[in-house]
């Protein structure tokens, strides 16, 4: 096969028997060899579903724009020699945003700060007293109120996004009930996590499979979602479980070579639902 010189898009080298080989001629061939039946389709999840995961997508880059915009708010803090990771490890919760509105207020007193700590929080008030002693230095003052801003700037498209999920997930069921009834033993649940949207996730996935997902380890409301966001409602788009798992990527490599196996572990892969 000889590399020629292409001077446009259709022209990239000779084939091997030395006719030209076209893009032209490449779409002709698969056109062909799809008439025929030998391709098989590429999964494509229904357009209700595809809003659904086209949403989910949306507020997974706003989560993560957010996140960065602590780490600016956590560095003025650094640079202020306040120990706020003693005191307080989560800065965006409850008690750590009221604190920082405090401070910004002008508050300044250790004791008054560490006031506003919420019930839930594990550290005593005197341990999140203790750590935010130290000086307040002025152009760090002035560095804090701006990355509060960007990060609060953030919230609300985070909440436009969330409310469009919750009108995604009412086009599959109208109805939720409050507490879904429990078909399976009971177990321990995990308390509400704090990325997770703002609607009963866990009422419409209940509704959406006809039982509760989170009994599975390991699988919580929010990671459910996603997973069914990803792949769908309709199992019989795999023929067995093989199928599906080779699409998620997590067939081990099967390359023999001399009577020995190479390449035992799974390919990389970019699917969602297998990172879920």
């Amino acid at each position: 096969m000889r590399i020629i010189v292409a001077h446009g898009a259709d022209e990239s080298i000779d084939g091997p028997k030395g006719r030209r080989k076209t893009d032209v001629q490449d779409c002709q061939w698969l056109q062909e060899l799809h008439t025929s039946g030998v391709l098989q389709g590429a999964f494509r999840p229904e357009e209700q579903v595809g809003v659904l995961r086209r949403s989910l997508r949306q507020r997974r880059r706003l989560v993560a724009m957010a996140s960065r915009a602590v780490q600016p708010m956590q560095q003025a803090l650094e640079q202020m020699h306040l120990k706020w990771t003693e005191g307080v490890s989560d800065m965006n919760g409850k008690t750590g945003m009221e604190i920082i509105h405090a401070m910004l207020a002008g508050e300044r007193d250790p004791q008054r700060l560490a006031s506003h700590r919420d019930r839930r929080c594990q550290p005593d008030q005197a341990t999140i007293a203790k750590a935010l002693e130290g000086p307040w230095r002025a152009e760090q003052r002035l560095a804090l109120p701006q990355a509060l801003e960007q990060y609060e700037f953030l919230q609300q498209p985070l909440r436009a996004c969330e409310t469009q999920i919750a009108a995604c997930l009412q086009t599959f069921v109208t109805h939720v009930e409050v507490e879904p009834p429990q078909t399976t033993p009971a177990r321990q649940r995990r308390s509400r996590q704090r990325q997770a949207p703002s609607c009963d996730v866990h009422g419409y996935l209940h509704a959406l499979t006809g039982g509760d997902l989170t009994q599975i380890d390991g699988l919580d409301a929010l990671t459910a979602l996603k997973v069914i966001s990803e792949s769908g409602l309709d199992m019989t788009r795999w023929p067995t479980g093989k199928h599906c798992a080779s699409w998620l990527g997590w067939c081990p490599g099967n390359k023999v070579s001399g009577g020995k196996r190479y390449r035992i572990r799974s390919k990389p892969t970019a699917n969602r639902a297998a990172s879920a």
